[in-house]
């Protein structure tokens, strides 16, 4: 037995949709106006973006997950006015407060900071880096 849709008329073909339920024919859309042609309209969604540079100014703005900054701590280390150890506990304190958060219990953070800092100073070649950045000093 052969099922046909409605409006498939008596043939077993497609409906005619020419009627008025018919999407137009004539390019128009209800409420956008324009010469019609894409190309004259400009880029859209990605391209537009790019090309205003707002997706580079946001992502420069927002922290990145994962990621420390620690440019002040570098350019202080340059100067003279950290020393190597200093700027090593500033970025264990920086890397403890992103990953476990303002909320966490004191002992937990102590706890976490102990143990990067024993990691950098029994690590041979994260040991060998903090020397190389202030002459032999580690602690």
């Amino acid at each position: 037995m052969k099922v046909t849709g409605p409006g498939a008329g008596q043939s077993g073909g497609p409906a005619d949709i020419s009627g008025p339920q018919a999407p137009a024919q004539t390019g128009e859309k209800k409420g956008i106006t324009g010469s019609g042609d894409p190309a004259a309209a400009g880029p859209a969604g990605p391209e537009r973006l790019a090309q205003s540079g707002a997706t580079a100014q946001i992502s420069a703005a927002l922290p990145q997950p994962g990621v420390v900054a620690t440019h002040d701590l570098a350019a202080a280390l340059k100067t003279g006015a950290l020393t190597p150890a200093a700027a090593m506990d500033k970025v264990i304190d920086r890397i403890v407060a992103q990953q476990l958060g303002a909320q966490a219990p004191p002992a937990v953070s102590e706890s976490l900071k102990a143990a990067l800092r024993d990691a950098v100073e029994t690590d041979p070649m994260l040991a060998a880096k903090l020397r190389s950045l202030g002459g032999g000093e580690t602690g």
